[in-house]
């Protein structure tokens, strides 16, 4: 039996760690390609050869803009030959608050939220209303306040970070207040949750795919519980 030693060399732009809501990147994305050494040559034919390719200094001259639009019009630049991952950070900090701290609850309420894709429908449902019809302001700083307890996981981020989603929740213009009713009852489990967190729970990099399956439209298991805030 005779092995094949492969080289596989992959590349990332965006990636800001544990910081998700940097307002300078807001989106990170991972690739790789499969090319022979001819088919290399042939895309690298069409660059200056005489420094090494980046886009940011490639899109300051006209040759490099136009090698560009030719590299990526080339026949070889196809879904076979590239494989790529684009995240928005914004999008994974929601997935990531519905993953780690509400799926505890409903899974003890014995329901699946990765069944269908409901969780990918959460995290949309609260992306949508948090953005166009709740408190922006408020959203937006939950989501900073989510991302400093997955950093810091003492009682200071845990007590701010509630605090921002019980006014979120008690908002005048949240009216899906049902939404977040998981959320709010994780604080009873949160010191538990937090121990399964280390630096790269929440790394868009290393954390994994926010799900397993595509959402169904309309599919989502009703919530039902009472909370006194």
């Amino acid at each position: 039996m005779t092995t094949e030693t492969v080289d596989i060399y992959i590349d990332e732009a965006g990636n800001t760690g544990q910081d998700l809501l940097n307002i300078d990147q807001v989106v990170f994305t991972l690739s790789s390609n499969n090319f022979s050494q001819t088919e290399l040559l042939e895309l690298s034919s069409l660059f200056d050869k005489n420094s090494e390719l980046h886009f940011k200094k490639l899109k300051e001259s006209e040759n490099g803009r136009q090698s560009l639009i030719k590299f990526l019009n080339h026949p070889l630049i196809t879904e076979t030959n590239v494989l790529s991952s684009v995240t928005h950070k914004e999008f994974a900090t929601v997935a990531q608050i519905v993953d780690q701290i509400m799926e505890p609850v409903y899974y003890d309420n014995n329901i699946d939220i990765y069944k269908f894709g409901q969780n990918i429908s959460i995290t949309n449902f609260i992306i949508h209303f948090g953005n166009f019809f709740w408190d922006k302001e408020i959203y937006k700083a939950m989501l900073h306040s989510f991302i400093e307890m997955m950093r810091l996981k003492n009682q200071s981020s845990i007590s701010i970070f509630y605090t921002t989603a019980k006014k979120l929740y008690n908002s005048d213009k949240t009216r899906e207040r049902k939404l977040l009713v998981p959320l709010l009852a994780s604080e009873h489990q949160i010191t538990d949750i937090l121990k399964n967190v280390n630096k790269f729970t929440i790394d868009v990099t290393l954390s994994g795919d926010s799900g397993d399956a595509d959402p169904v439209p309309g599919i989502l298991t009703p919530f039902n519980m009472t909370l006194a805030l």
